[in-house]
């Protein structure tokens, strides 16, 4: 697995060992204190005590800046593979949920947003309100946001909605196959796709979506297959129409 819920990040880490050994040199030194030495091994117990929770906080912050910093520096990546295959899945009230061609019913999207996720995956979780942030500032016929939970079960996933709600569907991809199908091989996982359900863009962590502007996204597209069009003399015609249908119905 990739990303933050596949290891601890290292100064993190190091930082939990170490305040680990801070307490145990405290209960140590209380242990092998001489009982009838008074006040002069009481001072000696809480100078290293108070050393240990300075030791504790300095870890701290190294873990807290290495954290922020990994997160600023998280960029967004070019895909430059082939298009995502199509998929059905559930969602929280069981209405199938289609994703790509054939679509009974279309809706014009321009940016599509797949996002996978896990409940249990603690930077899924503080990513989400990002992008809760990023569907509440952004028109909704312009952006389309699909979470995608990877081999949950059910009422794991619903307790966790009830609790953070969000203004986007949560898919349920039980066994892992759409994960599999789109070669997420860590979590989280995102994709940044255009009108015509094309990944444009990429990343395979967690992700700032607060610094993500659709607007400037569809300016740099639109500047791209410019780009593209004087390149090969000649303009691509596109679908207009998105291809994510939801259709109702419980199993």
């Amino acid at each position: 697995m990739k990303g933050f819920c596949a290891a601890v990040v290292p100064c993190q880490k190091h930082a939990l060992t170490q305040s680990a050994r801070q307490l145990q040199i405290v209960t140590v030194a209380q242990a092998v204190a001489p009982a009838g030495r008074g006040s002069h091994f009481s001072s000696i117990t809480s100078a290293i005590f108070g050393f240990s929770l300075a030791l504790c906080a300095g870890f701290a912050c190294c873990s807290l800046a290495a954290k922020a910093a990994a997160i600023e520096s998280a960029k967004l990546t070019v895909w430059t593979g082939g298009s995502k295959p199509a998929f059905v899945l559930d969602d929280l009230d069981k209405t199938k949920v289609s994703f790509g061609p054939p679509a009974l019913e279309t809706s014009s999207h321009e940016v599509v947003i797949v996002h996978f996720f896990a409940t249990w995956c603690e930077p899924c979780r503080e990513e989400l309100p990002a992008l809760r942030r990023l569907a509440e500032r952004t028109d909704s016929r312009r952006l389309r946001v699909l979470t995608i939970s990877v081999g949950e079960v059910d009422a794991r996933v619903r307790n966790f909605a009830d609790k953070f709600p969000m203004n986007f569907p949560i898919l349920l991809d039980r066994d892992r196959t759409v994960a599999r199908a789109w070669n997420v091989s860590g979590l989280p996982t995102t994709f940044v796709l255009d009108r015509d359900l094309r990944p444009r863009l990429f990343i395979e962590r967690d992700y700032d979506w607060d610094q993500f502007d659709v607007p400037d996204f569809l300016k740099s597209l639109g500047s791209a297959k410019q780009s593209d069009a004087q390149t090969t003399r000649s303009v691509p015609t596109f679908d207009t129409t998105t291809t994510i249908t939801t259709t109702g119905g419980k199993p």
